[in-house]
């Protein structure tokens, strides 16, 4: 990942790189892989994650239906 300062300003090069990391999902990889995720953890989370996916496509096809 590269941000590249223009004109001096680093505040801006900051945010930039602040809003790439997080789209990217480093910190939530980096958050998943500091402790041990046993084969049952690790499945009900992405249990959680597709029925959380589920919602949230269900609740944009009924507001695009509205």
């Amino acid at each position: 990942m590269e941000v590249r300062v223009q004109n001096g300003n680093i505040e801006m090069a900051i945010v930039v790189l602040k809003r790439k990391v997080l789209s990217s999902g480093l910190f939530r990889e980096l958050k998943r892989s500091a402790f041990f995720e046993t084969r049952s953890q690790r499945r009900k989370r992405k249990d959680q994650l597709a029925l959380k996916r589920v919602k949230r496509n269900q609740i944009r096809l009924l507001g695009d239906k509205g």
